[in-house]
Order: C-alpha cells, then sequence, then structure tokens
C-alpha cells in the first residue's frame, strides 16, 4: 500500500533555506529612459553602467548630483566612484526578478519532494 510522503525534518530545514534565499532573487534589467530619469523615477538601491569601452561597473547606493552619478563599488564601501552622466552608455537597474524565483522555488521544492519519495520508498521497503 502507498503511504503519502511525510514531511521529513531535512525538508523542514530546506524550506526555511528557501526562504532565506527568496530576497536574493533579484537581477539587473536593462533601462531604456535617460540617466536622471532612470534615477528619479526608479530610485534604485544599485545600478550597472557602461561607460568607456564596453567597461561594466556596479554602483551601490547611485545618487545624482548635478549631472554626475555617484555611487560606491560595493555595497559596505566607503570609497565614493562618480562618472559624468554623459559618459554613461547604458543603464540598468537592480530589481526583484520573478522568473528567478519561480525557477528556484520550482528546483528546491521539486528536489524536497523527490527526497522524502526517496526515504519513504526506503523505509517502506520492508527489508
Amino acid at each position: 500500500m502507498f503511504r503519502a510522503p511525510v514531511p521529513s525534518a531535512m525538508s523542514a530545514v530546506l524550506l526555511l533555506g528557501l526562504g532565506l534565499v527568496l530576497p536574493g532573487c533579484t537581477g539587473y534589467h536593462a533601462e531604456t529612459a535617460p540617466v536622471p530619469q532612470v534615477m528619479a523615477d526608479r530610485r534604485p538601491s544599485a545600478v550597472r553602467i557602461v561607460v568607456g569601452e564596453d567597461r561594466a561597473v556596479e554602483l551601490y547606493s547611485p545618487v545624482l548630483v548635478n549631472d554626475t552619478l555617484r555611487g560606491h563599488p560595493r555595497a559596505s564601501a566607503v570609497e565614493r566612484l562618480a562618472f559624468p552622466v554623459s559618459a554613461i552608455r547604458a543603464i540598468s537597474t537592480r530589481r526583484f526578478s520573478l522568473g528567478r524565483t519561480l525557477l528556484l522555488v520550482g528546483a528546491i521544492g521539486g528536489g524536497v519532494l523527490i527526497y522524502d519519495l526517496l526515504m519513504s520508498l526506503n523505509t517502506s521497503s520492508g527489508f
């Protein structure tokens, strides 16, 4: 007789871990609007800009001061970098990604279900 798998302690730990990593499902999305408009409309916590010959730079806590975009090279950095808006060829903002989140939830959830099914088959085999 087949019994439905009972969630194990490992499943609970994996689901707790899933809840902790979901906020990390973010990615950079290219913007088509000018830099000043992107900064005013989105108020991003991080941006990736392309300057010069395809040099990509990430800026955390970016602010637009007059016609210069300033920000930190890392989230915990004290140093500030500054780039004139005229030198910025492209800008991408960091936003929540539904696709990545659904993929992560599906992969982890599927793994947990397979694990529980295999464990229930292992314990109910009678050997």
